[in-house]
């Protein structure tokens, strides 16, 4: 079979001089499983062994996707880059505990599309695991009700329990209203907040089984913290990313709460704030490719969490205001970039496609 793409060609380097850097992609990789790991553990102690379950449901799926998906479209196989199985961990991690497996699976199925269709690691301008979550979010319908229907009709499973978001089972005393928000970040939190019913804040800050921290892997915020320094210790991510979006949302909270310490101290300890500022907002190709961009994209993501938290837009707000500095944050890659020598325009940035034809691949080899 000719060889007509460029994925077809092993890049053959022979002629010196060289060098070798040992931190490919797959080492980096890696070290971002092995930091996930501390959520992981820790959700599986706070919630029990289906946290594990979940995780291996996910991986399993993205792995399995991405494999058969390459397979189709006569690519080569990217599993062992270990990209498929971080965005299965942080889908797993991401859902609320109780959650259905099946549903799991299915926002899995979705964030490795959505990896996989514009090209794969590197080339999609949307974080997948966030990105499913967010649909999964805006249409509970669907998966708490229809999907959990067709599973009913078409194979007969009966199932009691649909995924929420803050687990119904562990706060009973809630109404309805509180199956699509994320607690404590249901009471009242405008013009100071009503803290009254509240969990302490240390509770929060180490995790307990209340969900009032968030999803499986979001709940102890001191454990995403020693993460988050062994990945700066590693080198993995650059420590002023996370840094910038937790402070921005955090002064943003401090004054429009009327300097209210532990008003900004319940925002930045509830949800998924501190997890999505690790392990989201550092994502290598949606969140900002130069130095201009890396320091807008938290920056950005930070106001529009506040903005949503406060304005009643919605409760959580994190994974809205990603997917929004998703999309904006290739812009202000192509004003920060220089002009390349003897060239009139500034390249764009970072995808494999443009903006007017986002789905169409260039491959020099092809085109010859």
């Amino acid at each position: 079979m000719a060889k007509t793409r460029l994925a077809d060609y092993d890049l053959v380097t022979d002629q010196s001089p060289h060098i070798f850097e040992g931190w490919d992609s797959q080492w980096q990789m890696l070290q971002v499983i092995l930091a996930l790991m501390l959520p992981t553990l820790a959700g599986a102690i706070l919630f029990g062994p289906t946290v594990l379950i979940h995780v291996a449901i996910a991986v399993a799926v993205t792995v399995l996707v991405e494999w058969v998906y390459e397979r189709a479209v006569r690519k080569r196989s990217t599993i062992r880059d270990l990209s498929a199985v971080i965005t299965g961990i942080l889908v797993a991690l991401s859902m609320p505990n109780g959650t259905l497996y099946a549903t799991t699976g299915l926002v899995a199925l979705l964030a490795i599309l959505i990896k996989l269709i514009p090209g794969g690691m590197g080339s999609n301008r949307f974080n997948p695991a966030v990105t499913a979550r967010v649909i999964h979010l805006l249409f509970p319908w669907f998966f708490n009700f229809q999907f959990v229907g067709w599973l009913n009709d078409f194979f007969g499973l009966s199932l009691d329990q649909v995924s929420t978001a803050s687990l119904q089972a562990y706060v009973p005393n809630l109404g309805p209203d509180a199956y699509t928000t994320v607690t404590p970040l249901i009471f009242n939190f405008r013009g100071g907040g009503d803290f009254s019913g509240a969990p302490p804040l240390w509770d929060l800050f180490i995790g307990n089984t209340g969900g009032w921290g968030g999803a499986m892997g979001e709940t102890s915020t001191l454990v995403i913290l020693i993460a988050m320094v062994y990945l700066i210790l590693r080198r993995v991510i650059v420590w002023y990313k996370p840094v910038l979006f937790i402070a921005t949302v955090g002064l943003f909270m401090y004054f429009y709460g009327v300097m209210d310490l532990e008003f900004m101290t319940y925002h930045l300890l509830s949800g998924s704030l501190v997890f999505a500022g690790v392990f989201m907002v550092t994502d290598y190709p949606t969140a900002g490719l130069t130095r201009i961009g890396q320091i807008v994209f938290p920056i950005g993501a930070g106001l529009l969490v506040g903005l949503f938290r406060t304005q009643g837009f919605a409760p959580e707000g994190v994974g809205l205001a990603i997917v929004t500095m998703n999309a904006v944050i290739p812009y202000v890659d192509r004003l920060a970039f220089n002009k390349v020598y003897g060239h009139t325009d500034r390249p764009f940035l970072g995808m494999g496609y443009n903006d007017r034809e986002p789905f169409k691949k260039v491959d020099p080899l092809a085109e010859r």
